[in-house]
């Protein structure tokens, strides 16, 4: 069966997620929001098909009772996860819609028209890729960290893309660092 949009979420152990927060919350409370904001990403893609790979068992079965799909990552990082993930949905979508799990406000995520063409939604910073839509097939290279719109933008447009550029969402807040939890 295949889907016009799949959306694919990278999700790290929650037990080592959100580092730079971990000073400030304590390990505990760093461990619960990045599991809370994970289950409210989850929801917001609803009724979209969703793809979670990871590489911890946890993580795993808490996808699986959230009605995700799960793929286990064979390699190490983010950029090895997004493009395995990437790589396996060649066959059963036309797009992927690609969501990072520690959105402040997911919502709309599920009932979002992407379009066709790659869009690039960035964090309030313009500097991150909170969420993109491309279509498979491309060999496009995911880079994601410090920079990554730029990158992923530039990548774009050597795969023959003009992507749209969006700066300014709802779901340009990822929280990262002490500050984003205001």
């Amino acid at each position: 069966m295949t889907h016009h949009v799949v959306a694919l979420v990278p999700i790290k152990d929650f037990q080592a997620a959100k580092g730079r927060l971990r000073t400030e919350l304590g390990d505990e409370a760093a461990s619960e929001l990045a599991r809370t904001l994970a289950a409210n990403v989850l929801s917001a893609l609803h009724p979209l098909p969703v793809l979670v790979v990871t590489d911890n068992d946890t993580v795993s079965e808490f996808a699986q009772q959230r009605g995700a799909t799960v793929q286990m990552q064979q390699r190490e990082g983010l950029n090895a996860a997004v493009s395995e993930g990437y790589l396996s949905l060649v066959r059963t979508a036309e797009q992927v819609v690609i969501v990072h799990s520690d959105l402040a406000h997911p919502e709309g995520l599920g009932s979002f028209s992407y379009e066709d063409g790659i869009t690039i939604w960035t964090d309030m910073n313009q500097e991150g890729t909170n969420v993109m839509c491309l279509p498979t097939g491309l060999p496009f290279t995911f880079s994601y960290g410090e920079g990554s719109a730029l990158r992923h933008r530039s990548h774009a447009r050597e795969q023959g893309f003009e992507p749209r550029w969006i700066t300014n969402s709802p779901w340009a807040l990822d929280i990262d660092e002490p500050r984003h939890l205001i």
